[in-house]
């Protein structure tokens, strides 16, 4: 019969065997720690690889997309941005690097901002602007999906780009590298883009019904322009680029990196890229959950 009293081993006081337990629990401890760690390293570099295959590092020249990209000099040098591209489809309003046509005899590998796209018609020309009070360059844009069945437009289909990324709409206006043609039915264009899109018989033009010209960007081509309007050498000079030359998209921007990124800041650029592809994820997701739920 039990008597109900506790039998002790001699063992639960041998301090010995006490601190090889303790020992080896703390070992499976660090082992079990160290595996998370190596866990995610693969993971990890399993992200980075990947994003290394979508993704290349470009190094951006030049002043002609100030303010957006290379904005900054230090002691009169040019501090380099660089660029992560991506090789993908584009959309009016991005910024995409491309091989571009030959222009006065030399190819060059330029950087500018996507404005119009195959079909669409454009031009550039003085306007009354109530934010500056005074007339500036505007770009009126007719996209192509305005246009009726047999291709025309009327004035209440163009759209006036509102531009807060160029550098200065005012000093873009009074450029002495971008003169305004003298009036012509009452309008006054930025010259380079007339001599070059509507004069040169190059492109397909139509008016409005108020006598505006535009010209039309070919089947398979974009029209591009630099940031930077004072200095940039784009569509204004050089005509319409074909979609097939663009090498990438910009969707990344580093700045101040001189002589390259260091490897923190690319590995900076690759967890906010990863981080902003969940939190699109997720918000997404409470959007379609909020429409079933309204259903």
């Amino acid at each position: 019969m039990n008597s109900g009293k506790l039998k002790f081993s001699s063992e639960m006081f041998d301090e010995k065997k006490f601190n090889n337990k303790k020992r080896s629990v703390a070992v499976k401890i660090v082992i079990s720690i160290l595996a998370i760690y190596f866990v995610l390293l693969v993971i990890f570099m399993g992200l980075y690889a990947n994003f290394k295959l979508k993704y290349e590092l470009v190094q951006v020249s030049g002043m002609s997309m100030q303010p957006t990209i290379n904005p900054n000099t230090t002691e009169q040098k040019i501090c380099d941005d660089w660029v992560y591209i991506r090789n993908r489809e584009f959309a009016r309003g991005e910024i995409v690097t491309f091989n571009a046509k030959k222009y006065k005899g030399v190819s060059d590998y330029l950087i500018k901002r996507v404005i119009a796209t195959e079909y669409d018609y454009i031009t550039i020309r003085l306007m009354y602007n109530e934010k500056y009070g005074m007339d500036v360059y505007t770009v009126c844009l007719v996209t192509s999906d305005k246009l009726d069945e047999e291709g025309n437009f009327t004035s209440a289909d163009v759209e006036y780009l509102d531009e807060d990324y160029t550098t200065s709409v005012i000093e873009w206006t009074n450029s002495s590298f971008t003169p305004a043609t003298d009036a012509i039915d009452g309008f006054k264009y930025e010259d380079s883009f007339y001599k070059t899109m509507i004069l040169s018989g190059k492109y397909g033009t139509q008016s409005d019904e108020d006598g505006v010209w535009y010209a039309q960007v070919p089947q398979g081509e974009f029209f591009y322009l630099g940031d930077n309007r004072e200095i940039s050498s784009d569509s204004r000079y050089r005509g319409t680029d074909k979609v097939e030359s663009i090498k990438g998209v910009v969707e990344i921007i580093i700045h101040d990196a001189n002589d390259g990124p260091s490897m923190v800041v690319q590995l900076s650029a690759v967890v906010n890229y990863y981080g902003e592809q969940i939190g699109s994820f997720f918000s997404n997701l409470w959007i379609d959950l909020e429409k079933f739920f309204a259903i």
